[in-house]
């Protein structure tokens, strides 16, 4: 009689194990995601902080002080000025690591 029902516990057991093994899978998926995406927004926040940074600087030695205010509180500008003058994630991660 043993012999008999091994076969549907070894089923069980096993399609137990096939779903362990998806739910697993797909809670380390959504936290791996979960901190990639976090990760990503800290990474854009400080490159974004370095642009606004260096644009002001250069604002600053240029003696542009009155177009600060415009860079800080509109987008447009600020895009622009960025493009005018240059400005990109490449060229920050070059000057940043001297390359």
């Amino acid at each position: 009689m043993e012999k008999f029902f091994e076969p549907m516990f070894e089923r069980a057991e096993a399609r137990g194990r096939a779903e362990g093994e998806a739910r697993g899978r797909a809670e380390g998926e959504a936290r791996g995601r979960a901190e990639g995406e976090a990760r990503g927004r800290a990474e854009g926040k400080t490159e974004g902080e370095s642009c606004l940074a260096r644009l002001i600087s250069l604002l600053m030695s240029e003696g542009k002080n009155d177009k600060i205010k415009d860079v800080v509180e509109n987008e447009v500008i600020r895009h622009g000025l960025y493009k005018e003058y240059g400005i990109s994630r490449a060229v920050l991660y070059r000057l940043r690591y001297k390359i």
